[in-house]
C-alpha cells in the first residue's frame, strides 16, 4: 500500500522549507517523502521515484509487525542530519541535544512532536542521510537495514509512549533513577530496533563488523575513562569526571542494545557469542558478568508492548561500576559517587 505523498525536492536558496507544522496535515498512515537541502542527484525524477519506492516498500514490511508505525507523518532525506534536524527544531518549545558519533556519520534521527497522548496527535518525522538511501535503492540491503532501524524506532517509540508515559523531560546529572531508567529504555530501543533490521544486513562479515563497533567503542571510552578517572584522583573534580561519564557510557550502552539485538538473531553461531565476549574481557574483564546481564535481561523480554525495565537497569548500573564509578544516593536525597 502507497500511502506516501511525494514532497518537494528543496534547497536554502530556492524555496521556503517546510517545517514540522506542514507534516501535521498527513492523516494518520500518511506521511510526506522530501528530499531537503540534497545533492542535485535527486533533481533526477527517477531517482526521487525509486527512492519513494524504496521508503514506501520499507514502510510496508514494518507496518506488518508494527501497526503504530501509522504515527509516521516525514520521512526527510538530506545531506546533513544533524543541521536538518536542528532546522525543523527551530521556533518550537522543544530542545534536544544530537551526540554525533564517533565517526562522524549520523545515520538517521527520529524526531517527535505534537501533544502525543494519542496516535491521531502524535506527530513523528524520520531525517536520514541521503548516502544510506543511495545505498539503499540500489539493492545494498545494509542500506535497508539502517532505514528499517530508524523506522522501527518511530514505531517502537509511539508503544513505548503508550505504555509508560512520557520520558522526555530534562535529567540532571544528580537524578540516579532517571538517570538509569533513561539509559535503560534507550538501549532497549535500539535492541529491538536492531531486532527488526536484522533481516535486512546482507551477510555474517557486515553483522560481524556492527558488532565489532561496539567492541571498539568499548574500548575506546573504557581508556577515556581510565584516564579522566586518573584525572580526577589529582584534583577531585567530580562535578567534571560525572556529566562526561554519563555521556560517554550512555554512546557505550547504545552500542551494547544494538550488538545484542544481532547477537540474538545469530544465536545458532557461538563462536561469534564466544568470541564478543572474549574481545570484551581483553578491554575490561570487569565488563564480562555486565554484558552477560544485559543479554539475559533483553532476552528475557518476550511482549514487546508490555515489560519491566528493571533487569535492564540494573545492569546499567553494574556497567557504572564496571567503568570504575559507583554511584550511590544517600539518606538525604542527594548522589554521591565513589571512585574505588
Amino acid at each position: 500500500m502507497d500511502n506516501a505523498k511525494e514532497g518537494a525536492k528543496l534547497n536554502d536558496s530556492a524555496y521556503r522549507l517546510p517545517a514540522l507544522a506542514d507534516f501535521e496535515n498527513n492523516e494518520l498512515g500518511t506521511y510526506s517523502v522530501a528530499t531537503i537541502n540534497g545533492s542535485p542527484f535527486w533533481n533526477e525524477s527517477e531517482n526521487f521515484k525509486k527512492l519513494k519506492e524504496t521508503i514506501v516498500n520499507l514502510y510496508n514490511e514494518v507496518s506488518q509487525k508494527l501497526d503504530t508505525i501509522s504515527v509516521l507523518r516525514a520521512v526527510i532525506v538530506t545531506s546533513d542530519v544533524i543541521k536538518e534536524y536542528d532546522r525543523l527544531l527551530e521556533g518550537t518549545v522543544r530542545k534536544a541535544r544530537i551526540d554525533v558519533p564517533r565517526e562522524g556519520l549520523l545515520v538517521g534521527k527520529v524526531l517527535t512532536w505534537g501533544k502525543c497522548e494519542t496516535e491521531e496527535n502524535y506527530y513523528a518525522a524520520v531525517v536520514i542521510d541521503e548516502r544510506i538511501c543511495i545505498g539503499a535503492f540500489e539493492n545494498d540491503n545494509e542500506g535497508k537495514a539502517m532505514i528499517v532501524h530508524e523506522l522501527t524506532h518511530v514505531a517502537e517509540g509511539f508503544i513505548t509512549r503508550k505504555v509508560r508515559g512520557s520520558k522526555s523531560e530534562d535529567i540532571y546529572t544528580y537524578e540516579w533513577e532517571k538517570i538509569k531508567y533513561s539509559k535503560a529504555a534507550t538501549l532497549f530501543s535500539e535492541y529491538f530496533a536492531q531486532i527488526m533490521a536484522y533481516p535486512y544486513y546482507p551477510n555474517k562479515e557486515i553483522l560481524q563488523e556492527h558488532i565489532n563497533h561496539a567492541i571498539t567503542f568499548l574500548k575506546s571510552v573504557n581508556d577515556f575513562l581510565n584516564d579522566e578517572i586518573a584525572k580526577y584522583r589529582k584534583h577531585a573534580d567530580m562535578e567534571r569526571l560525572w556529566p562526561v561519564a554519563v555521556a560517554e557510557l550512555s554512546r557505550v550502552f547504545d552500542q551494547i542494545g544494538r550488538s545484542i539485538g544481532l547477537l540474538v538473531c545469530i544465536e545458532d553461531d557461538h563462536n561469534i557469542w564466544d568470541n564478543f565476549l572474549v574481545k570484551i574481557e581483553a578491554i575490561n574483564p570487569s565488563w564480562v558478568p555486565v554484558m552477560q546481564e544485559f543479554i539475559r535481561a533483553l532476552s528475557n523480554i518476550t511482549n514487546f508492548e508490555s515489560y519491566s525495565l528493571e533487569a535492564i537497569c540494573e545492569a546499567i548500573e553494574n556497567g557504572f561500576k564496571a567503568a570504575g564509578l559507583v554511584p550511590e544516593v544517600l539518606k538525604n536525597g542527594k548522589l554521591y559517587i565513589h571512585v574505588p
